[in-house]
């Protein structure tokens, strides 16, 4: 299969999964829709947002549909006509891959405190005891290091990690030149790289690779969910801000501004 053939296929899922969770959100009684789409990290802190939100009066009454998964593949299912009225992705890039299709309106970051409804930093999963001593950037280009990350050309996550990895060689005063080396050589390391910043974690709790680059905020609801995660901070790492924003082309758009008002309060 071409790589072209992959990514129609990857778009088809993407597509697929989104229209289903519509088709089982839409109840008898025509009860109102309001379609979100999402990248995979915060679906279960979306799924407690959204619940409470139905308890308020500005959301009583709206069912809303949900769909999931690497932010890249969201935004390019949004601009290839997937109905969504909330856009939540992990990047203001694959935000702005959408007011370049149209999809969302070019004012969507003019305030950026407004814009942003989720923050984290990336940190690193590391086994239990930390056999491998991994603490900061520099080990994890060691040789025998074994590194579990997203894909860059899907994830919104991946190039957080990335950013923060350049980043932080930057901040050690290394050239430009010396920080992108640094990144070849970190990726040189890599053994697995998932779709979705979720899909890493699963490779990594699954028992691949030594040390995970990761959203602390999913390292925490990993723990959360009973897994044995622990991580490390290292003394240069990324803020990292997802953005939501209201689509042009939603069928219900007050719904849709009042639902991203809640999740900015």
């Amino acid at each position: 299969m071409t790589l072209r053939q992959r990514v129609i296929a990857a778009v088809v899922c993407v597509l697929g999964a989104a229209i289903l969770a519509v088709a089982v959100a839409i109840e008898p009684g025509g009860r109102s829709t309001l379609v979100l789409v999402g990248y995979a990290v915060p679906r279960e802190a979306l799924g407690e947002i959204i619940e409470a939100w139905n308890e308020r009066p500005e959301g009583a009454g709206i069912a809303v549909a949900q769909s999931y998964g690497a932010s890249g593949d969201q935004a390019r299912a949004v601009a290839n006509g997937l109905r969504a009225d909330v856009v939540h992705l992990s990047t203001g890039l694959d935000v702005q891959s959408l007011v370049k299709a149209g999809a969302v309106d070019a004012g969507w970051s003019r305030s950026t405190d407004d814009a942003i409804v989720t923050h984290s930093i990336v940190v690193f999963g590391v086994r239990p005891g930390n056999p491998k001593r991994i603490r900061q950037w520099e080990d994890l280009v060691r040789p025998g290091v074994a590194v579990v990350t997203a894909n860059p050309f899907t994830s919104g996550a991946a190039k957080w990690t990335v950013l923060a990895a350049y980043g932080a060689q930057r901040a050690r005063g290394r050239s430009d030149e010396a920080a992108i080396d640094y990144v070849r050589a970190l990726q040189r390391n890599v053994v697995v790289q998932a779709r979705s910043g979720r899909d890493a974690t699963n490779a990594f709790l699954a028992g691949q690779g030594d040390v995970l680059l990761a959203y602390e905020n999913e390292a925490l609801l990993a723990r959360k969910r009973g897994a044995t995660l622990p991580y490390t901070v290292p003394d240069a790492t990324m803020l990292i801000e997802a953005p939501i924003a209201v689509t042009r082309n939603g069928r219900n758009p007050e719904a849709a501004r009042r639902f991203v008002a809640f999740t900015r309060q």
